[in-house]
């Protein structure tokens, strides 16, 4: 960990080395996400290799199987969080002016998916980085910032507490040196602080810090705390850093991988099965173009079996593979990462064998694990989410500061509506428990003025039938039927 600025001297080695496990896991996250796992898996993929040769085979060029359960792990959790975004309400009774700042944050941030972004990155690194400043027409925007360039710099009393965030960023330009065109390496630094921000130039040489370049300069953020909101993953008191999704899976989804690229291998080799029979059902074949004479088999000829006397039967040999153990290992490692990813039955197919769906109850007892950590998350992002949109109302000379701000997060799963009628059917014997307006309101997500718009429609269909409906009648009475007459024939 970082706990002053020293590591930015001159002379000091770039990456600071405390920092390169994680940089490193990065990458590796990086390729996961990307489906190149052979890249991260080269010692288990050694093993196929080996298994290939024992088996006579060529020896594979890449990874034939990658069950990218990484990249669905954070999708998945990213959409959970922000496919449907939060609503948001600013002050007492939903304050006008204060809805349209928020409202103007929202449109020129593309608010859904910075958010999405971020949640992308927490859980392919166990961070994720909000990143507020103004736009080109010095408007506050909130943006997202990548964690392989953020070095925070904390209390070693106290983890928590980021005295300074640090934004690195490598960048290369072409000088000339006698005449002749050489790449140059930098770096460029931003140190914020509370309120302002300081930046850096360095030259690079071999991998260490050189010479500053000119002299630092500062500016002021116009915002009173960080212009850098982090979102941590699950996070402990002696970490910096949140804990990423892959790394608990690393090795279980490997291991599958593993498995079923070996299975693969046995079952394609046996799919050209080998001929089997007497010698005599051999005959010399000279190869034209090497002259090499080699003993073969020449289909179309007739041999008699040994039941005749004479040689042995030809047939192919057949071979019983004895892979029960393995596809129980497999199962066995699949319960294992739906466990562990605390994802549960969103990485299997929930329907039954009839292609039956489960409740809205019993799914929601099957994604108990999944709905605990979208919720731990949220936890995360409702404090970030508030900070980064007063941040950007002060950039924009709006006040947010101390005024009231809430997230109102929609449900982890919807809910079942026929389920939870025949609930509030049976709880209260049959009676009515919703009116129609409300009951229109929240299966066809209205507001109370669309609502009441489709009430005086279906109002105005019903009078409009009517008259349709009386005259229907008067023929009946015409005819002398009852309509109120069970044994009426009508008309």
């Amino acid at each position: 960990m970082l706990t002053d600025l020293s590591f930015l001297d001159r002379g000091k080695p770039w990456p600071p080395p405390s920092e390169k496990e994680r940089l490193d896991t990065y990458v590796a996250n990086r390729l996961l996400f990307q489906a190149d796992h052979a890249s991260v898996f080269k010692d288990s993929l050694s093993r196929t290799l080996r298994a290939a040769e024992s088996l006579g085979l060529a020896l594979p060029t890449s990874y034939e199987l990658c069950v990218n359960y990484f990249k669905l792990i954070s999708v998945t959790t990213a959409g959970m969080l922000f496919n449907k975004a939060p609503g948001i309400v600013a002050g007492e009774e939903r304050d006008e002016a204060m809805m349209q700042a928020v409202q103007d944050i929202d449109d020129r941030s593309d608010l859904q998916d910075t958010l999405f972004t971020c949640a992308l990155d927490a859980s392919r690194f166990g961070d994720g980085l909000l990143y507020v400043h103004r736009d080109e027409l010095g408007k506050g925007v909130i943006d997202i910032s990548r964690p392989d360039c953020w070095f925070p710099v904390v209390d070693a009393a106290n983890l928590r507490r980021i005295l300074w965030h640090v934004l690195a960023v490598p960048y290369e330009k072409q000088i000339a040196v006698m005449g002749l065109s050489r790449t140059q390496k930098y770096l460029r630094v931003e140190i914020h602080g509370k309120g302002s921000v300081e930046v850096r130039d360095y030259l690079m040489q071999e991998g260490s810090i050189g010479a500053m370049l000119g002299t630092p300069r500062t500016e002021q953020t116009g915002i009173e705390g960080f212009a850098v909101i982090p979102v941590n993953n699950l996070r402990s008191s002696d970490q910096v850093h949140g804990t990423d999704d892959y790394s608990d899976i690393q090795s279980l989804v490997c291991e599958l991988e593993v498995r079923l690229a070996q299975i693969s291998r046995v079952l394609d080799r046996h799919t050209d099965p080998t001929m089997q029979g007497p010698e005599e059902a051999l005959t010399d074949y000279t190869d034209p173009s090497t002259r090499e004479t080699h003993r073969v088999f020449v289909p179309g000829k007739y041999f008699i079996n040994s039941s005749g006397g004479v040689g042995g039967e030809i047939k192919y040999t057949t071979w019983e593979a004895q892979l029960e153990a393995n596809f129980v290992q497999i199962e066995r490692l699949l319960s294992l990462i739906r466990v562990i990813s605390e994802m549960g039955a969103l990485l299997s197919d929930m329907t039954d064998k009839q292609g039956a769906v489960p409740s809205g109850a019993a799914m929601r007892r099957m994604l108990y694990g999944a709905i605990s950590k979208i919720s731990r998350l949220r936890n995360r992002f409702t404090p970030a989410i508030k900070q980064a949109l007063v941040a950007a109302a002060a950039l924009s000379g709006a006040d947010l500061k101390g005024k009231p701000l809430y997230i109102d997060w929609p449900d982890v799963l919807p809910r079942d509506p026929l389920e939870q009628a025949q609930i509030a059917d049976l709880r209260t014997g049959g009676k009515q428990t919703q009116s129609t307006k409300r009951a229109i309101m929240e299966l066809d997500d209205l507001d109370e003025d669309d609502a009441e718009a489709e009430l005086e429609s279906i109002r105005e269909e019903q009078e409009s039938a009517m008259p349709m409906l009386d005259s229907l009648n008067s023929r009946q009475a015409d005819n002398g039927d009852d309509p109120g007459d069970e044994n009426s024939e009508g008309v």
